[in-house]
């Protein structure tokens, strides 16, 4: 989990601290794993660490954006996803 978390949050430092000091108005794209908005039989650590990424997505947004940076999050899925059909929250409600 840690791994995780600590990647990304050392991505968002750097790239921002750069992004304002050469007042660079832009945005910081992290992606992370549908388990970070739905649940499911996904391990405990793994699920945790993508939804303290997704936290750590939201806070840095609201840091980053009085200097006009975006931070922003993809979320990807195995089969099926927004890109080629269906949304995470739409394969969650298939599944009942």
């Amino acid at each position: 989990m840690a791994t995780n978390v600590r990647g990304v949050v050392s991505t968002i430092e750097h790239a921002g601290r750069i992004t304002v000091e050469r007042t660079i108005r832009g945005s910081i794209i992290c992606i992370v794993s549908v388990a970070a908005v739905i649940t499911g039989t996904i391990p405990l650590a793994y699920t945790s660490s993508k939804h303290a990424i997704l936290g750590v997505v939201r806070s840095s947004c609201g840091e980053l954006r009085a200097y006009g940076i975006r931070v922003n999050c993809v979320v990807t899925a195995r089969g099926d996803n927004a890109v080629v059909g269906l949304s995470g929250f739409e394969i969650e409600r298939e599944r009942g």
